[in-house]
């Protein structure tokens, strides 16, 4: 499995950092298996700069300003969309906050592209299990568990 993280150009030796912070952690994880995430700048509303779409996009806390939320669905669009022949439409899993004015307008906007499926409150595991079914946190402060969790697949045309 192939993993690219991304970020605008002025974190990503922020990124880097953690990824040499967590070199064992995750060398264990990857149980010998080729390949180390990639860490790349990606600017928000310069289409698909990667030559091929991604099966699943992984997005935490991005809908707090409204002036992106068109950017930032032009991006998850572009990520999603089969680039090359044979290539599936990827997905969007998105964790989101409580108390983002925006997140009604994008949800209103992204129908219009994805098919999204909500992830129901009772079925969104505790932080607490999640740690005891193996998944790894790094906290940099104490945050509190996610209001909601959206699986967005793009719409066929």
């Amino acid at each position: 499995m192939d993993v690219t993280i991304t970020d605008k150009k002025s974190l990503l030796p922020l990124l880097n950092l953690n990824l040499q912070q967590n070199e064992d952690l995750l060398k264990q994880r990857r149980n010998g298996s080729e390949g180390w995430p990639k860490v790349v700048d990606l600017f928000w509303g310069t289409g698909n700069p990667f030559g091929h779409n991604f099966h699943t996009v992984l997005g935490s806390d991005l809908t707090y300003d409204m002036d992106i939320l068109p950017i930032l669905l032009s991006t998850m669009v572009a990520l999603c969309t089969p680039v090359n022949e044979g290539e599936a439409a990827g997905e969007v899993i998105l964790s989101y906050g409580k108390h983002r004015a925006a997140i009604p307008v994008f949800f209103e906007q992204a129908a219009e592209y994805f098919e999204l499926h909500h992830v129901p409150k009772e079925n969104m595991p505790p932080i607490k299990e999640l740690l005891a079914r193996g998944a790894d946190f790094f906290f940099l402060k104490q945050i509190s568990q996610p209001t909601g969790i959206v699986r967005m697949r793009l719409k066929q045309k």
